[in-house]
């Protein structure tokens, strides 16, 4: 037995990942959406390759693997901020006064919707509506490759990245 449903209303998505990358700010972002159903739909901005609206279908066993791999990289109760004042203070105490970098700084937004979450006991803990906004994940985890919330939440921005690159021709939306 799972310790989570996906919402039972299939037009309200359990995940979604907004990337506004960092030389696009402002109203275009990419987002995706992942239904409990199985529906995928990707939105490309007009100025990216790709851009406009697309749809596909995942099978049974991989959203409830992606919404299982969404509460392993802490969606549900993560702090981005705490993280952040975490990974900074990481950093200044091992600062060995090399030059800082960046790899990403891309602002990076999941949405993640369960129902009936459980604890481990079995019974109903809360119905879960999280979201989280990171900025500079990539950068994070070269600049902090054992720290494993990083690691988890890279991951899962990797997972989606390549669902949403690896489906070749996606079909326009009507």
């Amino acid at each position: 037995m799972d310790d989570f449903d996906l919402p039972a209303d299939s037009s309200i998505p359990f995940l979604v990942m907004r990337v506004i990358p960092s030389e696009l700010v402002g109203e275009h972002a990419l987002v995706l959406r992942v239904f409990g159903d199985g529906r995928c739909e990707l939105e490309r901005p007009p100025i990216m390759r790709g851009a406009g609206r697309h749809a596909w279908q995942l099978d049974a066993a991989e959203v409830r693997e992606l919404a299982r791999q969404a509460l392993d990289a802490g969606l549900a109760d993560l702090d981005a901020r705490t993280l952040r004042a975490e990974l900074r203070a990481a950093h200044l105490r091992n600062d060995d006064g090399g030059s800082i970098y960046r790899l990403d700084d891309d602002i990076l937004e999941f949405d993640l919707r369960l129902d009936r979450l459980r604890g481990r006991s079995g019974t109903v803990q809360r119905d879960l509506h999280k979201q989280l906004r990171f900025v500079g994940l990539r950068g994070d985890r070269a600049r902090h490759p054992n720290d494993e919330r990083v690691k988890k939440l890279s991951e899962l921005r990797d997972r989606l990245d390549a669902m949403k690159n690896g489906r070749a021709p996606l079909p326009e939306l009507p």
